[in-house]
């Protein structure tokens, strides 16, 4: 959990999809200036004194990426103070994961922009949301604040299917009544996806394309929006997919890059 330190009304606690961008490095660099002061040895030396081997022992600390979004789970007020949930996937050696796993309880953690979800074409009709492990916790949001008469259908793709079990515990705000929290009388569908690899590429467009067509032959739904989340060259290759195969406009699918697979 996080503690906002901006003013309240700047987080968004009734809303879905807003992206911080995390400054990973500020956490990787005061954690080697505290264990370079507990070893005895000037903290301030990192910033003051140009030695070569100064610089070469910072730069083995930066992370291989010094920046990373990551979507708000949900966010709510807590006595005097704003409590934020992120939700972080590990899957080996990656920056997001390992700054992640590194952090302790207590320490800062800074972000440096942030970015509100454009979700608001999904009010009417039936949507489909297409995500992987960086957009489910934006989905999982989405679902609880829902504000559409029909239950959507979850694309979810995961690289391990232990994943599979993120939706199990959201509860669907029903599009009509507000109060009802039941997936019995409100239920979402997912539809999962396993891959047992790294979620990128055109590969995956086209098994995504392949799975939800073949739902919709055995589930004939006419669907009429859909948000999405994923690698940057799969957004690429499935937007084209997606347009020609459920004869949607460009404004009604809204897939966006949430990372790139470097």
């Amino acid at each position: 959990m996080l503690k906002a330190q901006k003013a309240r009304t700047s987080v968004p606690t009734n809303e879905a999809g807003y992206a911080y961008l995390f400054d990973l490095e500020h956490n990787a660099m005061t954690n080697a200036l505290i264990t370079d002061s507990t070893d005895g040895n000037k903290a301030g030396d990192y910033k003051t004194n140009g030695n070569k081997a100064d610089d070469s022992a910072k730069e083995n600390v930066r992370p291989a990426r010094p920046h990373c979004y990551y979507t708000l789970r949900k966010a709510w007020q807590a006595d005097d103070e704003i409590r934020a949930w992120v939700d972080v996937f590990l899957h080996g050696d990656t920056p997001g994961g390992n700054w992640a796993t590194a952090l302790q309880a207590g320490e800062t953690v800074v972000t440096k922009r942030e970015f509100p979800e454009k979700v608001e074409h999904l009010r009417d009709g039936q949507a489909v949301l297409i995500v992987d492990e960086t957009s489910m916790p934006t989905a999982a949001r989405l679902l609880e604040l829902w504000n559409n008469p029909t239950p959507p259908l979850v694309v979810c793709v995961t690289q391990d299917a232990g994943d599979q079990s993120y939706f199990d515990t959201v509860k669907m705000r029903s599009g009509l009544d507000c109060d009802t929290e039941s997936r019995e009388d409100n239920h979402f569908t997912v539809l999962p996806i396993v891959t047992n690899q790294p979620n990128s590429g055109a590969e995956l467009a086209t098994l995504i394309d392949g799975k939800l067509g073949d739902y919709l032959t055995d589930n004939p739904l006419q669907i009429d929006k859909v948000w999405g989340a994923l690698e940057a060259n799969t957004v690429k290759a499935l937007r084209p997919l997606l347009k020609d195969r459920l004869g949607l406009s460009r404004i009604d699918v809204v897939v966006k890059v949430y990372w790139r697979h470097d």
